[in-house]
Order: structure tokens, then sequence, then C-alpha cells
């Protein structure tokens, strides 16, 4: 799955991206924000069992789109990115899918699904624009 967003972020509480959840309790989120520091940045969001965790930041460009992709294969998936849409670069960490399912959730959900966000817990104005969405089957 991949999906070119662009979003300019101008607090550390404006998050938008990709999405890869099975419940509130259970997902993990690709996330383009903005630190006061380093500028935008981009980083996993992994919530499981409602244990909350954040990967290390990736410092990206202010300006621009960021292509964000998600790969899964068994009970593995994981999160890339691409300032160009053809280079790409993975995300840590690997992520277990095993958690998006009903027998570690147990909640009677029809399993995993992916989608795309964006959050402004700041001033409710912030937006993103995803150009596309492309899934693909290999």
């Amino acid at each position: 799955m991949t999906v070119p967003i662009s979003f300019r972020p101008t607090s550390f509480q404006q998050l938008a991206g990709l999405a890869w959840r099975y419940d509130e309790e259970n997902q993990y989120l690709a996330a383009v924000s903005r630190d006061e520091e380093k500028g935008r940045v981009l980083f996993v969001i992994t919530m499981v069992d409602g244990a909350f965790t954040r990967s290390l930041e990736v410092k990206i460009p202010d300006e621009g789109p960021i292509w964000l992709g998600l790969s899964t294969r068994g009970a593995s998936g994981s999160f890339r990115y691409s300032l160009d849409g053809k280079a790409w670069k993975a995300l840590r960490p690997v992520l277990d899918s095993t958690v998006l399912s009903d027998e570690f959730g147990g909640l009677g959900f029809t399993g995993a699904f992916v989608g795309m966000f964006c959050v402004d817990t700041e001033s409710y104005g912030a937006y993103a624009d995803f150009a596309s969405f492309t899934y693909t089957v290999r």
C-alpha cells in the first residue's frame, strides 16, 4: 500500500499519515508531525494492548510531499517512506501483524484494516492532502 501525502504541520500536536489497525487498543501509525527543533519529522506509533510506544524520529524536508507505504508478509509488516515516490527507505520497527487479529484481541471484529488519518489536537484545523491510495497484492 502506498499513499502520497502533502502535510505541513505547525505543531507536535498535528499528525497525519498511514494507519494499520485493528481497534483503539491495537494499531500502528506512520505519522508525519513537527518537532520544535528538527522541523518536520516522521515516526511510527505502536499501540499494543493499549501500551503506547513511539519510534525514533526521522527528519524529513519541511516542504514537499512524502510517500508512505506499508508492506506485509506473514506475521510481520513494516512501514516505509519516500521523498520522490521511487526510492524507498524502511521505517523501524518491524511490526507484529498478529496483534491486529481476532485471536489476539478477541473483540469479534473482522480483522485489520489500513487507512489514512489526520489529527490536530491543538487547533482542530490542520488538514492533509492524500493524492491517491494504491493497494497491490504480490
